[in-house]
């Protein structure tokens, strides 16, 4: 409750203060089971394009405000994983199971995608400001992901199912990359080539990430490119 009375008092932080007295009544909580019951993704097109368009002076406030909106979901998105970690972890297996069986990924890959090239042309308009504002981006979030060194009895981040779920995703686009890797001048031909500058500078500052992490990775890639070349010879 201390925690509480220090809070910075703000929409969310009354949000938060409405939804616990809501959530303790039935009512509510049987509307809210209704309303996931028949919840329909496919037409979250339909509602982007009506916030857009409607009114295209309120919806470029409400983009003003995005660096707020996506501070609010990474605080939540902390809390959330804080949180869920009181779960019992088999129940937690299930429902996370579950849900990802039914999450419709390949939608979500084809958003990346177009966002991704949406601020290719916002970047090539913007100049370098806006390249400068990303990479600072870049940094903070690296920061954040590097965290903190475990607390006695934490658990470690699970890098080799990150890298197990990575593989497939690899795979599907390699070839895509290949050949826009192969074509000079591409975007994917340049990025190529920053990111072996970026390496090269990795790999200066970080001996031991280099021996215990991209060593096996090069003699990895270096079997497989044999074996590819073996294949073109027979």
């Amino acid at each position: 409750m201390e925690e509480t009375s220090m809070l910075r008092r703000g929409p969310i932080e009354g949000t938060s203060r409405v939804v616990r007295e809501l959530l303790r009544t039935q009512r509510f909580k049987k509307t809210i089971n209704i309303l996931i019951r028949e919840l329909d993704p496919e037409n979250a097109g339909l509602l982007v394009r009506t916030l857009i368009w409607e009114d295209p002076e309120l919806f470029m406030s409400v983009l003003g405000a995005a660096p707020e909106l996506a501070n609010a979901v990474s605080n939540a998105v902390l809390e959330l994983s804080r949180q869920l970690s009181n779960f019992p972890m088999g129940l937690l297996a299930s429902y996370l199971s579950m849900m990802m069986d039914n999450f419709d990924a390949k939608t979500l890959g084809k958003g990346v995608r177009e966002m991704m090239q949406l601020l290719g042309d916002v970047r090539d308009a913007g100049g370098q400001e806006l390249l400068d504002s990303l990479t600072g981006l870049v940094k903070r979030f690296a920061m954040g992901m590097s965290g903190a060194p475990p607390t006695a009895g934490a658990t470690a981040v699970p890098t080799d199912a990150l890298v197990a779920a990575l593989l497939p995703a690899l795979g599907a686009t390699a070839a895509t990359l290949g050949r826009e890797a192969a074509r000079e001048g591409s975007e994917t031909n340049l990025a190529v080539r920053k990111l072996a500058d970026g390496i090269r500078q990795v790999a200066s500052e970080n001996p031991d990430f280099m021996k215990e992490v991209v060593s096996p990775l090069v003699e990895a890639g270096r079997q497989a490119l044999a074996g590819t070349q073996a294949g073109e010879g027979s």
